[in-house]
């Protein structure tokens, strides 16, 4: 049998094929692992979060001549934070929101009494985007940390025979973890959820009702990324 012959030609097409093909499939291999691959670091995200399963109450009473009324709102209420990226799984940011709010008033036959208080946490802290723990490339679970003051304001307004207008500002200084988990989507925007637990100082003044607001949350958020990312 005669051996096969091949033209100059053809034996060098066939060389060439044989050394590119590794470096092709390789190729496809890291384009379809950057695919996968969703980039945080470097980038920013501006989010805000909603609380719910926060506590509501709306009440009024009428008693001797006297009408009390109160709304109250306690629990995370919500906040706008801003985030970056140090690292593909590390982020350090600062938030501001509200914790709770409230607002009571008190008709007497000789005084009309007003009062008004909310309590608002600015933290600055980080969190941890674990890649080991990710779902998905696009869906990460995710801890945080973060400490500030919890600021509280009042007012106490009493109009009878005379005016009387009181302000109350305080503030005592709370740590908040969280824990949640991340959906980032269409490479630009990103959803949660999350639950923490507020663990708060107490006001040296009463704000509202209270003296002291630590307690659990419960949130929602919705955030933009912003920058492309390494």
């Amino acid at each position: 049998m005669r051996p096969p012959h091949f033209s100059l030609p053809t034996g060098i097409a066939l060389v060439v094929a044989a050394t590119s093909a590794p470096r092709l499939c390789q190729a496809q291999e890291t384009s379809s692992s950057e695919a996968s691959f969703f980039p945080l670091h470097g980038r920013h995200v501006i989010t805000a979060n909603v609380g719910f399963l926060s506590q509501a109450v709306a009440k009024s009473d009428v008693s001797s001549g006297t009408v009390d009324s109160e709304a109250r709102s306690t629990g995370f209420l919500g906040s706008l934070s801003y985030a970056y990226w140090v690292s593909p799984e590390w982020s350090v940011g600062v938030s501001a929101g509200a914790l709770s709010a409230e607002a009571s008033s008190s008709v007497e036959p000789s005084a009309v009494t007003s009062r008004a208080a909310s309590v608002n946490p600015l933290l600055f802290g980080g969190a941890y985007h674990p890649e080991g723990l990710a779902i998905t490339p696009s869906v990460r679970p995710f801890g945080s940390l973060a400490v500030g003051p919890y600021l509280g304001f009042a007012t106490n307004t009493r109009v009878g025979s005379g005016a009387d207008s009181e302000a109350v500002s305080d503030a005592a200084i709370g740590l908040r973890g969280q824990v949640g988990v991340d959906l980032f989507f269409a490479r630009r925007f990103r959803a949660q959820v999350l639950a923490g637990y507020d663990l708060i100082g107490d006001f040296e003044e009463q704000i509202g009702s209270d003296k002291n607001y630590s307690g659990p949350e419960f949130s929602l958020g919705f955030g933009v990324l912003l920058g492309a990312g390494r």
